[in-house]
């Protein structure tokens, strides 16, 4: 027998026990008011039963509908509305930066900073990006030996305070204390591992990454979606399995369910950099895609060796038959537009180890030496695939 509610009324009457209901002319055999909810027990003759009519106040039993009981009030509608209105912003507002339409050129970025943008462009041969972009800016010159090879000098007329702190190693490590160097003699790996931490560090200081975010998406919004989706579920599902109504408890469970989805989205889609940085890495983009139509100039080779493409190397070579103050090349004029344009992998050709898909010189096991070989996709004038009117 279940509890019965504090000062519910029961009447207990004797009847025969087959009896299908009390009589109103049926004695009561006992009259108790319960203080507390508790039983009671009454001795039966035999062939004797008992009845039990309780006054229970209004709405202490639920009467069964047959079905789920709707009960949703103005709190579930409110969150669902909620829910809505704010997916429906957020995908707003995402369409509106995607429809920006950068104006300037994004060659504002020093060329050795450019893959901190776009993380999908790679490492490129630094050493070459660092020779032109300080040739041109009259730092050294390069010269270029058929045969002999490519060597690098410095011409003293630069100013040393515009040098950033990486490109002040990379005259350190390729130069030492004099004035020229074989670019075979420098290890391009080595170089790459000594300079590279450095880019890395010019790069996070421009602030151009989210600390919350990274190129798979964000962590923590998503955990949060798994969470939130766990709750909405439960919600969700509670009082229509237990109690089978839809109240707005289950309103709010589909509203987190809704808002868990739509983060979920959004987590793995969201971008690494900053806003800022998305309009900077729009006008590089715009940069390279106007270049595309016209001849690149003397300020516009580090960032095409930054970006691999190899055919602007070729076609500035080829407009300009007399080749600029920092450049000297002593070699068959009919090669000297592709031989240029291998310039643009200068150190990564003349490592011993050529595949730039890593920075890091691996282990390898000791055996017997063999002839140098070299990947096809290296050789001068075919460097990163190509780009731009590529080879």
């Amino acid at each position: 027998m279940r509890p019965i509610l504090l000062g519910a009324a029961v009447a207990c009457l004797a009847v025969p026990f087959a009896a299908p209901a009390p009589t109103a002319s049926a004695a009561p055999a006992a009259t108790v008011r319960l203080k507390a909810p508790s039983g009671f027990e009454q001795r039966l003759a035999a062939g004797r039963g008992i009845a039990i009519s309780a006054h229970l106040p209004d709405g202490a039993v639920g009467r069964s509908r047959g079905g789920p009981a709707w009960r949703v009030g103005v709190v579930g509608w409110l969150a669902l509305a909620v829910v809505l209105a704010g997916v429906s912003v957020s995908g707003v507002r995402r369409e509106r930066r995607a429809d920006r339409t950068p104006t300037t050129p994004g060659a504002e970025v020093p060329p050795a900073e450019l893959v901190g943008l776009r993380a999908d462009w790679g490492w490129p041969d630094l050493g070459a990006i660092l020779a032109f972009d300080l040739a041109v800016r009259g730092h050294l010159r390069i010269v270029d030996r058929r045969p002999g090879g490519v060597a690098l000098r410095l011409t003293g007329q630069g100013d040393p305070a515009d040098l950033r702190p990486y490109e002040k190693e990379f005259l350190r490590t390729v130069f030492g204390d004099l004035d020229s160097a074989l670019v075979k003699a420098v290890g391009g790996w080595s170089l790459q591992r000594s300079v590279r931490p450095l880019v890395e560090e010019a790069i996070a200081a421009r602030g151009w990454r989210r600390d919350w975010a990274n190129e798979s998406g964000a962590p923590l919004p998503r955990f949060m979606a798994v969470l939130t989706g766990v709750i909405g579920f439960v919600l969700l599902v509670r009082d229509p399995a237990v109690a089978r109504s839809v109240t707005d408890l289950t309103a709010c469970g589909l509203g987190l369910l809704v808002a868990a989805a739509a983060t979920w989205r959004w987590s793995r889609r969201v971008d690494p950099l900053t806003p800022d940085a998305q309009r900077l890495r729009a006008e590089v983009e715009d940069y390279f895609a106007r270049l595309d139509q016209r001849l690149p100039t003397a300020d516009d080779l580090p960032y095409s060796v930054a970006r691999g493409r190899a055919g602007d190397l070729r076609k500035y070579r080829t407009a300009n038959e007399t080749p600029p103050d920092w450049y000297h090349y002593d070699g068959p004029e009919k090669d000297a537009p592709q031989n240029f344009a291998g310039l643009g992998t200068m150190f990564y050709s003349d490592s011993p180890r050529t595949s730039p898909s890593s920075h890091r010189a691996r282990p390898r096991p000791r055996r017997a030496p063999t002839p140098a070989r070299r990947r096809p996709g290296y050789r001068h004038g075919d460097f990163f695939g190509g780009g731009g009117d590529s080879c």
